[in-house]
């Protein structure tokens, strides 16, 4: 290998470690942030869903999202959007507990903190569906919704 041969592969190092710093330390800052996860069962219909998406990509992608596609909300929507944040930040800090329960016969939806996520239980005769997200993750695109700015 000649000298010429050396640097070039030394430099091509040099930049893929900085690539790989930089992503890792930007994931880093977003706070293992955890992964939205989406399960839809179907009974005997075969068409059964199971989704984890690191979290960290709805708080990328909301921030990339124009700022003037936010100015289009109602302001009578924004003191909600606010309360709903801060509801979330207040939630991290709760205990574990149901919010919402309805039944009616076999359907039901169930609303719950469990650890830093929230959770929405919905279920019928055929179907059963499960959202989870981080908290953190809510109020960080809530934030940018009721703000219309990046928030990273």
């Amino acid at each position: 290998m000649t000298s010429r041969d050396r640097k070039a592969l030394w430099i091509t190092a040099a930049v893929v470690l900085l690539f790989s710093l930089t992503g890792g330390m930007m994931i880093a800052s977003l706070g293992g942030s955890g992964m939205i996860e989406v399960s839809v069962e179907g009974r005997g219909a075969g068409t059964d869903l199971k989704i984890a998406v690191p979290a960290v990509m709805a708080v990328v992608g909301i921030a990339c999202l124009p700022n003037d596609l936010f100015s289009e909300i109602d302001g009578e929507a924004i003191p909600y959007i606010a309360l709903a944040r801060r509801a979330c930040e207040q939630l991290e800090e709760t205990e574990d507990f149901v919010m919402v329960e309805v039944r009616d016969g076999p359907e039901r939806v169930l609303v719950s903190k469990k650890g830093d996520r929230l959770v929405v239980d919905v279920r019928d005769r055929n179907e059963k569906v499960r959202v989870s997200v981080p908290l953190g993750v809510a109020s960080r695109v809530l934030k940018k919704i009721e703000k219309g700015r990046v928030i990273l």
